[in-house]
């Protein structure tokens, strides 16, 4: 595959020339296999991995919690994907398509499922970090003083806006074609898990009913919609800081790594899967689809959908308060 990527590739492809010596020549297909083989062996435990543990975070002691061990052994995990993913000129294969999943496979299997969520949280402080050009001012369109619903307050985008700074900062700010196409799947990739993560919950826990909680994945589909194509008006330091960074590659961004695209992939298709696996449709007799995307959010003006679901919110509010 030749050296044709990055710095960052040939700094990776350098560190780790003595436990992984032909990275070089990997391809996806070979990296997936080696993530495999090394995962089999419980490869997070051998010594000669420990340096590199140590510069993600690991710290070894009696009382050190033993899941950061794989934890930091992900993150090397990710650095070595993201050289690997530097060779290809345009396939954007993402982390989310196999490598996160067996390594979320392993640690329940070794670990009870402990997440690396509070270790990754320390690691980085998410709202605090942005790629920008030195020349650019960060336009964005807030408008304050809004009625934000809680499902949006709570919509989380520390993954997406760390895997965006992870792969944009890599090259030393330095941004080109493969980072923006690989940072964007990736990091939408991450947004759709956490989607899907709350379906089961919506369900179960929740006793939320199809109608409600295709309503919820299309309003989320519709924010997700504006973040990505920098329009969100949410005075929320988080989102101001993913749409800085998509500003200033949208020009990678264009034909099948289009915004579109890459959402209807890695985050519409994906969602809608996971819909129909979990018998969600759009209407609780089971009859329609619950498709995404759906004029009657994706067209209607973002602060009249706050205002709408706020306004529902409130009287959901009202009605427990007067019943007590």
């Amino acid at each position: 595959m030749g050296s044709r990527g990055s710095k960052f590739r040939d700094d990776t492809l350098d560190k780790y020339k003595n436990i992984l010596p032909e990275l070089d020549g990997w391809s996806y297909v070979h990296y997936i296999n080696n993530l495999r083989e090394e995962i089999k062996k419980q490869k997070w435990n051998d010594k000669t991995y420990e340096e590199f543990l140590k510069e993600k975070g690991w710290k070894r002691g009696k009382t050190s919690n033993p899941v950061d061990r794989i934890c930091a052994w992900e993150k090397v995990q990710q650095d070595i994907f993201r050289a690997v993913m530097d060779s290809y000129s345009t396939t954007a294969f993402t982390w989310e398509e196999q490598a996160k999943t067996l390594l979320n496979e392993a640690r329940k299997k070794h670990f009870r499922g402990q997440t690396c969520d509070i270790f990754n949280n320390n690691l980085y402080d998410e709202s605090d970090k942005r790629i920008t050009k030195p020349d650019t001012i960060c336009d964005s369109h807030i408008v304050k003083g809004l009625c934000i619903p809680e499902r949006r307050k709570n919509f989380d985008l520390k993954d997406f806006n760390k895997t965006l700074y992870d792969i944009l900062s890599s090259n030393h700010g330095h941004v080109d074609q493969r980072h923006a196409i690989s940072a964007v799947p990736m990091a939408i990739g991450s947004l759709a898990n956490q989607v899907k993560s709350s379906i089961v919950d919506l369900k179960t826990k929740y006793a939320k009913t199809n109608e409600e909680i295709c309503t919820l994945m299309r309003r989320t589909y519709a924010d997700a919609m504006d973040i990505l194509n920098t329009k969100d008006i949410y005075d929320n330091k988080l989102s101001i800081n993913v749409q800085c960074m998509l500003k200033n590659i949208s020009n990678h961004l264009i034909g099948d790594s289009s915004i579109d695209n890459l959402m209807k992939k890695y985050f519409e298709e994906e969602i809608e899967k996971k819909l129909r696996t979990n018998n969600v449709y759009e209407d609780d007799n089971n009859t329609k689809k619950c498709n995404l995307d759906d004029t009657s959010y994706t067209k209607k003006p973002q602060c009249l959908r706050f205002l709408e679901e706020w306004f529902e919110e409130f009287m959901q509010k009202k009605k427990i308060y007067e019943e007590r």
